[in-house]
C-alpha cells in the first residue's frame, strides 16, 4: 500500500504573473482529469456505492414489510368482519369503506383544531376533581385556554380563576366554610358578555372530621358521580339509579355498570331488558311489564355478563331491588339510594333544588325515620314536580 502511494501522481498547480493565451482542452484532457479524480479517492468512492447501496436495500425491505402487513390488516378486519376471503389484495372495497369513515369521522388534529377555533359560548366548561377537607376545599375544571372561570356558591358569586394554555384551572379555597351541605356551578362569558354555564354542578358535604366529607357531581340528567366518598363507604362502580315507568307497565332503568358489559334485567324473575354499556359505563334499557299496578310489590334484579364458559353466560355480578310504583297522572319514577346519596343532593339532581329534599323524605316517611340516615339499596318514590304533593309539601316547607 505504501509503494502505491508513492507512485500515485499528485495533481500539480503552478501559477504564473505572466499573461497566458487561453487554449482549448482537448477530449483526452477531459477525460485524463476526470480519471484522476476519482482515482485520487478511490476508498471514498468505494464506500460512498456501499452505503448507497444499503439505503436502497433497506427502502426496498420496508416498502415490502409494509405492503405485507398492510394486506394481512385488511385479511384480519374482513375476518372479524365475518367475511371470508382467500386473495387478502382484494381492497378495493375496503379503501372505499375505509374512505367513507374517514369523512364521516374527523382526524384527531381537526377535533383538536376545532376545539381551540371553538366560540367560548360552544365550549361549556366542566368540573374534574372536587375535595375537601376541615372546611378547606380543591376544585378543578376545563374551559377556554386563557379565560376566567366563574365560580358560584349556591347561586352566588364565590371564586374567579382563570384557566392555563391547555384550559385546565385549579382552584384551592383556604378560608374554612361552614359545616352542611353548598352547591358549586360555574360559567365563563363571551366578549359580548353572554353567560356559558357547566352543564353539571358539585354538591359539597362539608365536615370538620375526617373521612365524612363528601363531593358529587350532578345534573344533566345523567348519573351523579361520586368524586369525594366517605372513608370506606363507596367502592360499588355497578349499580342501578333510576327506575322510570308509567301505568301502561312500560319501564326504564339506568345505571352505571362496567365497560363492554351484557346486562340482563328480570322483573319477578321474568326477563323484561336487556343491552350492553359498550364503550360507556352507563346504561339506559327499556322494557314492559305486564298487569303492572301502583303499590304492588316488585323486586328487580341485574346481573352483568362479562364472560362465556363452554357456550355458556357467566354472570360475573348480581344486584336484587324491591320497589312498589307510585304514579301521578299515570308517570313515576323511583331512585335507588347509593354510597354517598344524601337527601339533599337526591333532590338537587330530580328537582334542581336541593332544598326540596323535604318532598322526598315526606314521600317515604316509611323508609326514612331521619332525614339525615338513609342507606344504599332504599328505593324511593320521587314525586314529580306538578304533582300536587310536590306543590303542597314545598308551600308548606316555606310558609314553617
Amino acid at each position: 500500500m505504501a509503494e502505491m502511494k508513492d507512485n500515485k501522481k499528485e495533481p500539480s498547480f503552478t501559477y504564473s504573473t505572466e499573461k497566458s493565451v487561453s487554449k482549448p482542452i482537448t477530449n483526452n484532457e477531459k477525460k485524463s482529469k476526470f480519471s484522476d479524480f476519482f482515482n485520487f479517492k478511490n476508498n471514498q468512492k468505494k464506500v460512498a456505492i456501499a452505503v448507497i447501496v444499503s439505503l436502497l436495500l433497506i427502502g426496498l425491505a420496508y416498502v415490502l414489510i409494509s405492503v405485507s402487513t398492510k394486506e394481512k390488516s385488511n385479511v384480519a378486519t374482513l375476518a372479524e368482519n365475518g367475511i371470508e376471503t382467500v386473495q387478502p389484495v382484494k381492497t378495493e372495497k375496503k379503501e372505499i369503506e375505509k374512505t367513507d369513515e374517514e369523512t364521516s369521522k374527523p382526524s384527531l388534529w381537526t377535533r383538536i383544531k376545532n376545539w381551540f377555533t371553538m366560540p367560548a359560548s360552544d365550549k361549556k366548561p366542566s368540573f374534574d376533581i372536587a375535595r375537601s377537607k376541615d372546611g378547606d376545599l380543591l376544585i378543578t375544571g376545563r374551559a377556554k385556554a386563557d379565560t376566567k372561570v366563574y365560580i358560584l356558591k349556591d347561586e352566588r358569586d364565590f371564586a374567579i380563576e382563570t384557566t392555563d394554555k391547555n384550559g385546565e384551572f385549579v382552584y384551592i379555597h383556604k378560608a374554612r366554610l361552614p359545616e352542611g351541605n353548598a352547591k358549586f356551578s360555574m360559567y365563563v362569558t363571551d366578549e359580548e358578555g353572554n353567560k356559558t354555564f357547566s352543564e353539571q354542578d358539585i354538591i359539597f358535604s362539608i365536615s370538620y372530621t375526617q373521612g365524612k366529607e363528601l363531593a358529587v357531581l350532578v345534573g344533566n340528567n345523567k348519573p351523579s358521580k361520586v368524586l369525594q366518598a366517605p372513608a370506606n363507604k363507596y367502592s360499588s362502580k355497578f349499580y342501578l339509579q333510576n327506575l322510570d315507568y308509567d301505568d301502561d307497565g312500560e319501564i326504564t332503568f339506568s345505571g352505571v355498570a362496567k365497560t363492554n358489559a351484557k346486562l340482563q334485567i328480570y322483573v319477578n324473575n321474568k326477563l323484561v331488558a336487556s343491552g350492553y354499556t359498550k364503550d360507556k359505563t352507563e346504561f339506559v334499557l327499556s322494557g314492559e311489564i305486564d298487569d303492572f299496578k301502583e303499590g304492588e310489590k316488585y323486586t328487580v334484579r341485574v346481573d352483568m355478563i362479562m364472560a362465556e364458559k363452554d357456550g355458556k353466560e357467566i354472570v360475573c355480578d348480581r344486584l336484587t331491588y324491591k320497589f312498589a310504583p307510585s304514579f301521578f297522572k299515570g308517570v313515576g319514577n323511583s331512585y335507588i339510594v347509593k354510597y354517598g346519596d344524601n337527601l339533599w343532593n337526591i333532590s338537587y339532581s330530580k328537582y334542581g333544588k336541593g332544598s326540596s329534599y323535604v318532598v322526598i323524605f315526606e314521600g317515604n316517611k316509611e323508609q326514612i325515620t331521619n332525614p339525615d340516615l338513609i342507606y344504599p339499596n332504599q328505593v324511593f318514590s320521587v314525586p314529580n314536580k306538578d304533582s300536587e304533593m310536590y306543590l303542597d309539601t314545598r308551600k308548606k316547607h316555606y310558609k314553617e
